[in-house]
């Protein structure tokens, strides 16, 4: 739920700051570059949801699989993605659970991003 919070706040703030950076000359490229890193940051939450996806949807929790476990997760990343999909062209169900997932994948990405940034030495 944290991670849901926290990603649906960043869908909603960021496109907000950046609007109010135009309203300035020098904000003007600082709202620029803050669009970017909104359009990446939205890819990056989509990923990170469609990784979870495939891992719920892939129980497969074998430690003694051959393939090697960066293709394991590819595959499940592939799988999360085409779930997301296909349940997104679905009318109005498909808006409502895309409307979960991404700031769900959103929030955990950014989570993830924050403790990685405080963990690492000055």
């Amino acid at each position: 739920m944290r991670s849901w919070l926290i990603g649906f706040a960043l869908l909603v703030a960021a496109p907000v700051a950046a609007n109010l950076m135009l309203a300035t000359l020098i904000g003007i490229p600082t709202a620029l570059l803050a669009y970017t890193a909104y359009a990446l940051i939205l890819f990056l939450g989509g990923v990170t949801a469609a990784c979870w996806t495939g891992s719920w949807f892939a129980a497969d929790k074998r430690p003694d699989s051959p393939a090697p476990r960066t293709a394991v997760q590819a595959r499940r990343a592939g799988l999360g993605m085409l779930v997301l999909a296909v349940v997104g062209v679905v009318p109005l169900v498909g808006w409502v659970l895309l409307l979960i997932a991404v700031p769900l994948g959103l929030g955990a990405f950014a989570s993830i991003s924050w403790r990685a940034l405080r963990a690492r030495p000055a």
